[in-house]
């Protein structure tokens, strides 16, 4: 543990070094771009380049603010508070590393009496009448939208599966959550900023993300590999929050191809599926494929009912990922489809999630003991098996399973119209809840046809628009291993390696990249972004 330790510090100190060799320091200004303060070394690789892109482009100076303490579910403790400012005075690990790179001052929010009475009649009013989880996901401060990060931010911290609104831990969170949007708020209105970005844009780290793109102000997120553009992509009206939302622009991408270039990728994606369904390829995130060969088997019922599987997701891990649902949680979700089971004459069967935690297990075992119609599939079982043992429909919120099973001839009903697939004909997206019920109700009616084209069409602009291949991480594939059940993109390894990798070609050229991104209204860095460099850009210290 110690060697360990040693290590790691070995590698902040040679990363810290590199980023002061490599990055300009602040000038003079009073603008302020804000940049979520973490302890993930692959995010500060990203952040070092979109922060000091922007820092030249709009004279600003760097702040790095720290929200993690409202997800932690240990209370901060005098320890806590002296870490903090040991870190900060001395500049000590990822304090150091984000000096390197420009940032020259670390917020803690602090709450005082008057963010403490305005965020309590906000908190008396939603108590005041008809308090219900829509209400609270949809819910809206001071005009702008943050009842979704709220929402999530409550059962990541406490690891549960939905909210009790009359429980002393929620109302306590609720109450410490609009502190925090009051400071922020008030941070906005007495400061001249110019943007925000954030790593998790889903969680209570998104405040000042919300109250950026309600002000119309440079807001971007770090997702998967990737840096996102999220400014005027934050839809209240249709309960969209920007974050992943690359699959609306596949459709009017592929349009641009001809009929010949058409015809090609049509085949590419057909390839990329088949390549995951027959377990060679994974999502880089996961740590195993679903699809893989298992030598356990599953048998359903021998009989000529209808045979319907629901895909369990993980109960905790935020469910408003891509926005608004049907149901405001998953457990809402399972609550509704016992009703549905109770009133028709199918086969049910509920399969875990490849990455089923404590939470999950529980909510699904007792689903299984409390609905007698549903037989359970482990999740040691593969998506493989329904190549043989033929399934008619599977249920999901918004899962990978929509595009995946249909190459089966599985039918795949999604409950939400803020899901990936939502703009293909290859899975079923009924417009609301009313819809979804009677089409759950009637399957024996249901007349839909499987467009494969779609389906492949599909898979191949996913692949165009991966994370797995862009300017700042090619080799994401070897970043997202796992090694001591962490993935290296989040430890210190990811800085040897990119320290390895390293050249001042590279540096230039992500530095422009990354600068024409910026400079365009896009969603996120893609090849466009990537041009020949003859003149290196101002951000880069020679």
């Amino acid at each position: 543990m110690i060697s360990k330790n040693i290590k790691n510090l070995v590698s902040i100190k040679k990363y810290i070094n590199h980023n002061k060799k490599n990055f300009l320091k602040s000038k003079k200004s009073e603008s302020i771009f804000l940049v979520e303060f973490n302890r993930w070394q692959g995010i500060h690789i990203a952040f070092s380049y979109l922060t000091n892109v922007i820092k030249n482009k709009f004279n600003c100076k760097i702040y790095a603010f720290e929200s993690y303490s409202l997800l932690n579910r240990d209370k901060e403790n005098l320890l806590d508070k002296l870490k903090w400012s040991l870190g900060k005075y001395f500049n000590l690990k990822n304090f150091g590393v984000y000096s390197s790179f420009g940032t020259e001052k670390f917020i803690k929010p602090i709450y005082n009496l008057e963010i403490k009475n305005k965020s309590k009649k906000v908190f008396d009013k939603f108590y005041s009448k008809n308090k219900s989880l829509k209400k609270l996901e949809n819910l809206k401060v001071e005009k702008i939208w943050i009842g979704d990060l709220i929402y999530d931010s409550y059962l990541i911290k406490y690891a549960t599966y939905t909210i009790d609104l009359d429980s002393k831990n929620f109302k306590d969170f609720f109450l410490n959550s609009l502190y925090n949007f009051y400071y922020w708020n008030n941070f906005f209105k007495k400061n001249k900023v110019v943007g925000v970005a954030v790593c998790h844009s889903v969680y209570l780290t998104g405040i000042p993300l919300r109250i950026a793109n309600y002000l119309n102000l440079l807001n971007y997120c770090f997702s998967g590999a990737n840096i996102y553009n999220l400014k005027n992509r934050i839809s209240y009206k249709e309960r969209i929050n920007g974050t992943d939302i690359g699959y609306k622009y596949f459709r009017s991408f592929f349009k641009k191809f001809n009929l010949k270039q058409k015809k090609i990728f049509l085949r590419i994606g057909r390839s990329n599926l088949s390549q995951l369904i027959l377990g060679k390829k994974k999502y880089y995130y996961m740590q195993k494929n679903s699809f893989r060969n298992s030598v356990k088997k599953f048998n359903f019922k021998k009989n000529i009912k209808k045979k319907i599987v629901i895909y369990s997701h993980l109960f905790s891990d935020s469910p408003h990922i891509y926005g608004n649902h049907f149901f405001s949680d998953f457990y809402e979700w399972f609550k509704f489809l016992k009703k549905i089971i109770a009133k028709t004459n199918y086969d049910w069967y509920i399969k875990s999630h490849p990455s089923e935690d404590k939470t999950t297990k529980e909510v699904v075992d007792n689903f299984v003991k409390t609905t007698p119609q549903v037989k359970k599939i482990s999740k040691v079982i593969s998506n493989s098996v329904f190549k043989t043992e033929k399934i008619d429909y599977a249920l999901t919120i918004f899962g990978t399973v929509a595009s995946e099973l249909p190459f089966y001839g599985v039918k795949v009903i999604n409950a939400s119209k803020n899901n990936p697939h939502y703009d293909y004909n290859f899975s079923i997206n009924p417009k609301n809840l009313n819809e979804y019920k009677n089409l759950l109700l009637n399957l024996d009616k249901n007349k839909f046809i499987i467009n494969h084209d779609d389906l492949y069409e599909y898979h191949f602009m996913k692949n165009y628009f991966s994370f797995s291949d862009n300017i700042l991480f090619r080799d994401i594939n070897q970043l997202f291993k796992f090694k001591n059940n962490r993935q290296i993109f989040l430890t210190p390894d990811c800085y040897e390696i990119w320290l390895k990798k390293f050249s001042i070609k590279k540096h230039k050229k992500i530095l422009k990249t990354v600068e024409n991104f910026v400079n365009s209204s896009d969603y996120t860095i893609m090849k466009s972004h990537e041009k020949t460099l003859n003149n290196c850009s101002s951000t880069i210290n020679n």
